[in-house]
């Protein structure tokens, strides 16, 4: 409460465009009790998003749009807000006859602040939005950031200079146009101790009061996921989707949709307008279970070429804090000429594939095993090795491919019957070329093409080029 009262002199407001200038005390209403409504309207504003009337403190809301990462914002209900507004009118140094008079007038007067929208979002919103927003806490300074520059080319992108450029060019783009959404998401896989934990800590340095990490995933795809409020930047530290696709789902929501709802304990749910950027790190081989025609994540696998190196690393922590390598990183970043970049044209990545190729199951992972070996007989004794071998134009027959499959997986029929229908529904997707009503010597089965255009037309449904073993 004091900290209250202590700030009522900073705490100012223009009057609203069309605002009535009257109060809503009754006409033998003394000079306290109006002194005391206007410092109640100092120190509180009204809040009804969500359809519910709660109160919020101002000091709060001003110290969290000037960046304090303690700063709550806490959506206090009315009934709680009558007491608080009450003992606040207590502690006035002003004797207040009727404080409970003085709250009711707080309420309904149009005077009191009242916000029916939240907003994070660098643009400005209408007065009666509530906008948490907070811009990147450096200040772009000319200098030499050679440290940062090869850190992110020869660790992160491991050499590869077209994906280095992309990188530099989704760092600018967030500094440059925070209000437009990305829709991709960056994922970082490598072993412990590589340097991929020194990335988030480079967002921390650029966006330190809108940068979030989490290592419990269910912090932003849980009920209760608040700190998407105030994030800018989402780091996901060790967070796992395999085998969660309800988690899964919800984030590839968080990385591409508009609009999200974001909802804090004992608070009532609220819709946002979503600006999130979103990067992981993990030390796993496979992140979690990707669909083969998601293009959202851009997977980077992290070189180790300074793997446990503290010496290099050391040298990379005393830039973050030399107060110069980050505003000379930031003033390369706001002045690159990013009029033709754009996020989702992202560069392919052997990692990427990897991914995908860990995520296919059932008869999509044998076809895939099927053009990178050139050869249907891939497990199983009912064939000699090599009597299917695929690399011209080749008719299988149904049974024979369905049998060959099931040689192959053997736990496939554990779950479900493999029928030449379901197989033939697959290719159809797999390998459109192929001719799946074929008949031969009285037999229907399939007709495929030469291998190289298998390969091509798997490469487009997998969106990735693919090495082949040859």
């Amino acid at each position: 409460m004091a900290q209250l009262l202590a700030g009522l002199s900073i705490i100012t407001r223009e009057p609203e465009v069309g605002m009535v200038n009257v109060t809503t005390l009754p006409n033998h209403a003394s000079t306290a009790a109006v002194s005391a409504l206007a410092a109640l309207q100092q120190a509180f504003a009204i809040s009804r998003i969500g359809g519910q009337i709660r109160l919020l403190e101002r000091q709060v809301i001003r110290e969290a749009q000037q960046g304090s990462t303690t700063a709550a914002v806490h959506f206090i209900k009315k009934q709680d807000g009558d007491l608080i507004l009450k003992r606040f009118i207590e502690s006035l140094p002003i004797p207040v006859a009727k404080p409970a008079e003085v709250v009711n007038s707080f309420w309904v007067s149009p005077n009191t602040i009242e916000y029916h929208r939240l907003a994070f979002h660098p643009i400005p919103q209408s007065a009666d939005t509530l906008n948490l927003w907070v811009p990147h806490t450096v200040v772009p300074a000319q200098g030499v950031w050679t440290v940062i520059e090869n850190y992110l080319k020869d660790v992160i992108c491991d050499g590869d200079l077209a994906l280095f450029d992309y990188l530099i060019r989704f760092l600018a783009h967030a500094l440059q146009r925070p209000e437009e959404k990305p829709g991709i998401m960056i994922v970082l896989i490598g072993a412990e101790g590589v340097g991929k934990g020194f990335f988030i800590r480079l967002l921390e340095a650029l966006w330190g009061a809108t940068t979030l990490q989490v290592s419990d995933i269910a912090a932003i795809t849980g009920n209760f996921n608040a700190g998407l409020e105030r994030a800018f930047w989402v780091a996901l530290d060790e967070c796992m989707f395999f085998g969660d696709k309800k988690a899964l789902d919800r984030m590839k929501s968080i990385t591409t949709e508009p609009w999200i709802q974001v909802e804090q304990k004992y608070e009532p749910p609220k819709i946002i307008f979503s600006v999130h950027r979103l990067v992981a790190c993990t030390n796993h081989a496979q992140w979690g279970q990707i669909r083969s025609d998601d293009r959202r994540y851009l997977f980077i696998k992290v070189s180790d070429c300074h793997k446990q190196d503290t010496k290099y690393f050391g040298q990379l922590s005393n830039a973050l804090n030399d107060g110069v390598t980050v505003p000379a990183l930031a003033y390369y970043l706001v002045n690159l000429d990013i009029t033709k970049f754009n996020p989702r044209s992202k560069p392919q990545t052997a990692e990427g594939f990897e991914q995908k190729r860990r995520s296919l199951t059932g008869f999509a992972r044998y076809w895939y095993e099927v053009l990178d070996k050139g050869s249907f007989d891939l497990g199983g004794d009912h064939y000699p090795a090599g009597s299917l071998n695929y690399e011209e134009e080749l008719f299988v027959s149904s049974h024979t491919l369905t049998r060959k499959y099931k040689d192959y997986n053997h736990i496939a029929e554990r779950y479900e019957a493999i029928q030449a229908q379901t197989i033939r529904d697959e290719i159809k997707i797999l390998c459109p070329s192929a001719d799946t009503k074929k008949r031969q010597d009285n037999k229907r089965g399939f007709l495929f093409p030469k291998i190289d255009i298998a390969r091509k037309e798997f490469e487009a449904f997998i969106g990735c080029t693919v090495n082949w073993d040859e």
